[in-house]
C-alpha cells in the first residue's frame, strides 16, 4: 500500500535526497498508473519515495519492451534534469514510465529542481554517477539483444531472479510469461516455450508467479 502523503518522506535519511523530495508535490500511483509518456513535456523528475516503477518503450501495436526498473531513492524522468540545465534535446521524455506497484513519489517541477541543483550541488554529481550506471545497464541490455538468443535472455533472467532472491529481506519477484517477454524483447510465446521446457526439464519451478532454480540452467538450448 503506499505511504499517506505525510509520512512519506519519513524513510529518507539523506538530508539532501530528503530536501529536494520536499520541493516537490508528493503523489501516490495506483499499480500501472502512468507517470509520464513518451513525447511528454519534460517538466518534472519524479523521485521514487516508496514502491516500484518501470520504463518502457512501446509500438503502434501495443508492443513494450522494459528499459529498466526504478526503487525507492531513484529518479524517473531524468530528461527533466536536462531542461533545468537549459540542455538543448531534453525538452521531452524519450521513453513512458508507470508504476509497476503501488507507489509514492515526489514530482519535482522544473523551476524547484533548478533550486535544489542551486542549494546542493552535490546532487547534480550524485545524479550523474546514477545515469552512468544506467546507462552502462542499457548498453548491456542491447548488448544481450543483439547477440545472445531468447533462450539466453530467460537464462540470464531468471539466473538474476535467483540472485536477487537470496538478499536479506528481498521477496521473490511474481513475474507472468508476458512481463519476462518485455524484458527480454522477446515475444510471449517463444518466452512461454523456453520456460515449459525448463519445466519439463527439472530446472525450474514456478509457484503463484515465482519462479526458482532447481538446479544449474544449460549455458544453451
Amino acid at each position: 500500500m503506499p505511504c499517506p502523503p505525510e509520512h512519506a518522506l519519513d524513510a529518507l535519511s539523506d538530508p539532501i535526497v530528503r530536501d529536494l523530495a520536499a520541493r516537490g508535490r508528493i503523489r501516490n500511483f495506483a499499480a500501472s498508473a502512468i507517470l509520464h509518456r513518451e513525447g511528454d513535456p519534460a517538466e518534472s523528475l519524479f523521485l521514487i519515495l516508496n514502491g516500484e516503477v518501470q520504463g518502457y518503450v512501446s509500438d503502434s501495436q501495443g508492443r513494450e519492451m522494459v528499459l529498466h526498473r526504478y526503487r525507492p531513492t531513484e529518479v524517473v524522468g531524468e530528461m527533466a534534469l536536462g531542461a533545468a540545465l537549459g540542455m538543448a534535446g531534453c525538452d521531452r521524455h524519450r521513453y513512458s514510465a508507470c508504476a509497476r506497484t503501488s507507489a509514492v513519489c515526489a514530482v519535482i517541477d522544473r523551476n524547484p529542481l533548478d533550486a535544489a541543483l542551486r542549494a546542493h550541488p552535490g546532487i547534480l554529481r550524485r545524479m550523474i554517477g546514477i545515469l552512468t550506471l544506467r546507462h552502462g545497464d542499457i548498453v548491456d541490455s542491447v548488448r544481450r539483444l543483439a547477440l545472445v538468443d531468447v533462450y539466453g535472455r530467460v537464462r540470464q533472467l531468471l539466473v538474476n531472479l535467483e540472485a536477487a532472491s537470496g538478499a536479506v529481506q528481498t521477496p521473490r519477484e511474481r513475474l507472468t510469461h508476458q512481463d519476462i517477454a518485455n524484458q527480454v524483447g522477446a515475444s510471449r510465446d517463444m518466452v512461454g516455450r523456453v520456460l515449459r521446457d525448463l519445466l519439463a526439464g527439472g530446472y525450474i519451478a514456478v509457484q503463484d508467479r515465482q519462479f526458482r532454480i532447481l538446479r544449474p540452467l544449460p549455458t544453451r538450448w
